[in-house]
């Protein structure tokens, strides 16, 4: 997905939020029938425990960001704190009281109800006690699917929230993580203190719509004194024009349509998940997809046609895209058909705000039950692919360019086909949009990228080792380091098996490297268990029970 900062001020104009997100190296589309499609997803709706990976259906959107943001599959440019106060439809502090993911036959997706009691609304007409936030994305069962950059959601957390209104007149949570912070007690004060993530994994971010140029820039995560943001807020609002202030009606708590398979949750949040790739290339087949038309850039369809050439002559790959007729299948749809859509037409995408915001996403859906060894790696495989670019962004510098409407096309179809980020800044696959004129250029790094998950007989096997392999760690928040040692050209991801385990750095790469975790601080007292699994290899944690100094993390207000 992509995203933009502050720049030029422009009309709101209806795009809508971007959905699935997956954390995964590489993804690439072949057309599958969609017959594929419904043949894999009642069977996957039929399994009612949980896999160890939690995700059949995978749907996984790119984020590409044009502000001081970084992340690996969405193109975007951040929105500032200000902006998120005057644009949102309502902000709210409350509590989550329950979650709850479902699939809807009608839209072909996976949904996920939040169900939030308010303490206090600073903005807008809001229930006065409960309402439901609508996301794109969830777990039901064996089926995954999931928004890369959206907001993490666990049960009984205090959440601030910056709402949007969504297609239906639901509410969803503004510009994906960024409208969404986490309030905690800091243990030394006493006060509150409002925590927003860092940037997520899958974000690719720009730092400025009015030059386009991309370059690297902090991210707005980070702690805040809660008494000094809400006093923050109230002064924005107090001085935005009337046209920019609360203009939703009442929120309203949701059911989960009847005849629906759904599922409750303790958390909405990305999981572990394994690494996947198309297996159409293993038999010499190409992988389809088709335009949509309508709407369409200009020159859009010229670097399309130039990022499929891109891709198709990469070194050592067997990998190809195929061209395929012309589609009215629109947006994110797990309907059989890889489709690429112009201006957003499902409004599934996030609303730019003064030339911030989200520029194009990908997503991808994966079974479970289908892999193929490689590399000493398990691969799920791809069965289906889109490709959005956002709309509203008419006035803005981004996509006036012709080279750089073909460089967001290389890099989300570098998603398609299955790579994450590139920790080579030079490479087109890296976090930030270069912007540079290149076009649909590839750099050596993104070619071995694709020869790794395509190999054709000239590109050596992969062999991996990991150290430590084990952890046993006492009650309190701690954190720590995985190094992987294999030849360069080798890639790999690491992924956590369990919510309390996170990847700080080092989520997916590639030759010898390094993976950062954090681990919570366990408030039971009894021991528990988890894993990260890396490079394919499993990285055990054994965690102790709650002493009586572990528990809350130090936080530190700004």
């Amino acid at each position: 997905m992509a995203v933009v900062p502050d720049g030029e001020r422009q009309h709101k104009k209806k795009t809508c939020m971007e959905d699935s997100r997956m954390q995964t190296a590489i993804q690439t589309q072949s057309r599958c029938p969609a017959v594929a499609i419904d043949r894999f997803i009642p069977r996957m709706l039929a399994h009612s425990g949980l896999g160890v990976w939690s995700h059949f259906l995978a749907n996984v959107f790119t984020l590409l960001l044009l502000s001081p943001l970084v992340a690996h599959a969405t193109l975007s440019i951040p929105v500032s704190e200000d902006d998120l106060a005057q644009y949102a439809a309502a902000i709210v502090v409350g509590q989550v009281k329950e979650i709850e993911s479902y699939w809807d036959d009608n839209a072909k997706q996976v949904f996920t109800h939040i169900t939030v009691t308010v303490q206090e609304t600073l903005k807008g007409d809001v229930n006065a006690g409960e309402f439901t936030v609508k996301q794109l994305g969830g777990t039901i069962g064996h089926l995954h699917s999931w928004v890369v950059g959206s907001p993490e959601f666990t049960v009984g957390e205090k959440v601030l929230l910056f709402l949007d209104t969504n297609a239906d007149g639901s509410a969803g949570v503004a510009h994906l993580y960024q409208g969404k912070l986490s309030v905690f007690i800091d243990r030394d004060t006493g006060n509150e203190v409002a925590y927003r993530g860092e940037t997520p994994d899958g974000v690719q971010v720009l730092t400025n719509a009015k030059t386009a140029k991309a370059q690297t820039a902090s991210t707005s995560s980070g702690f805040y004194e809660m008494t000094a943001l809400t006093d923050r807020i109230r002064e924005v609002l107090q001085t935005a024009p009337t046209e920019q202030r609360a203009f939703s009606a009442p929120f309203p708590l949701l059911q989960i349509p009847p005849g629906s398979t759904a599922e409750k949750q303790e958390g909405f949040v990305v999981v572990g998940i394994p690494p996947v790739r198309w297996f159409e290339p293993d038999s010499g087949i190409p992988v389809t997809m088709s335009l949509n038309p309508t709407n369409i850039l200009p020159t859009g369809e010229e670097q399309i046609d130039a990022a499929f050439h891109a891709w198709n002559a990469a070194r050592q790959s067997t990998f190809r895209f195929n061209k395929g007729p012309i589609t009215d299948s629109i947006g994110f749809k797990a309907d059989g058909v890889n489709a690429i859509s112009f201006n957003d037409p499902s409004s599934q995408l996030p609303d730019p705000m003064n030339c911030s915001g989200v520029l194009a996403a990908a997503e991808y859906v994966t079974v479970s039950d289908e892999s193929r060894t490689l590399h000493e790696q398990t691969f799920l495989r791809i069965l289906e692919a889109d490709l959005v670019f956002a709309n509203g962004w008419e006035n803005c510098t981004a996509f006036k360019s012709s080279a750089n409407i073909a460089e967001v096309a290389t890099h989300e179809l570098g998603h398609v086909l299955g790579l994450n980020h590139s920790p080579n800044p030079d490479a087109t696959m890296f976090r930030l949009a270069h912007f540079d004129g290149r076009g649909a250029a590839l750099h050596p790094d993104d070619e071995k990228g694709v020869a790794f998950l395509y190999p054709d007989a000239s590109f050596p096997p992969c062999t991996y080792g990991i150290s430590p392999s084990k952890r046993t760690l006492a009650g309190g928040a701690t954190s720590g380091k995985i190094t992987v040692s294999t030849r360069d050209g080798c890639g790999w991801t690491a992924g956590s098996t369990v919510p309390w385990i996170s990847i700080s750095e080092g989520s997916g790469s590639s030759g010898t490297g390094t993976v950062v975790y954090a681990v919570e601080a366990n408030s039971a007292k009894t021991a528990r268990r988890g894993s990260i699994v890396v490079a394919g290899k499993t990285f055990a944690v054994t965690q102790k029970g709650a002493s009586s100094r572990s528990g809350i993390p130090r936080f530190f207000a700004r």
